[in-house]
């Protein structure tokens, strides 16, 4: 409904303002943090990766407990219950992505001499990969190996990033140390 997908896209949106805000704090008053960059992925990976898994377990109990806490007022309580139930899973995982964008500016700026430009291509590339990413997940992972599939799928590609941020950062400290 119009409903749900507003839910999801606004709860969607505020994880990713809210993570935006933690990794400026993150990145403020530090030098770039690629190892930093590479936990928060794996994390993220990890989050997305069990978050099926948790929908399973608490399954419909969850979601009829809280519809019924907010069923007494009407429309905007079923409103506000679906809120809690997309904040509940969709806001771990998308305030780790929103946490990321910050820190990748940071290291990718290097000085600020280059920020506007390298803002600049980090903002398009962000986006064309965010518009990618949802038109494969709509138009060839959900069709082909469904939702549960698909988000291992996207959790493993995640984890993988991380695990190349990883390796960077520690190959950027050893020649760094010698």
């Amino acid at each position: 409904t119009t409903y749900a997908f507003t839910v999801a896209l606004t709860t969607f949106l505020l994880g990713l303002a809210g993570g935006s805000v933690l990794g400026s704090v993150l990145a403020s008053g530090r030098q770039a943090r690629p190892g930093l960059l590479a936990a928060l992925q794996s994390l993220m990976a990890l989050v997305a990766a069990i978050t099926p898994a948790c929908l399973g377990l608490v399954g419909v109990d969850l979601f009829s407990g809280v519809e019924e806490k907010f069923a007494a007022i009407g429309q905007a309580g079923r409103i506000l219950s679906a809120c809690v139930i997309a904040g509940l899973f969709m806001l771990p995982a998308t305030v780790l992505m929103g946490a990321c964008f910050p820190l990748v500016a940071q290291i990718l700026a290097g000085s600020t001499d280059r920020v506007g430009r390298v803002l600049e291509r980090a903002y398009a590339l962000n986006t064309l990969g965010a518009v990618a990413g949802s038109l494969i997940a709509a138009f060839v992972l959900l069709p082909w190996i469904g939702i549960e599939y698909s988000i291992l799928v996207i959790a493993a590609i995640t984890a993988a990033s991380g695990l190349l941020l990883a390796l960077r950062a520690r190959a950027a400290l050893s020649s760094a140390l010698s």
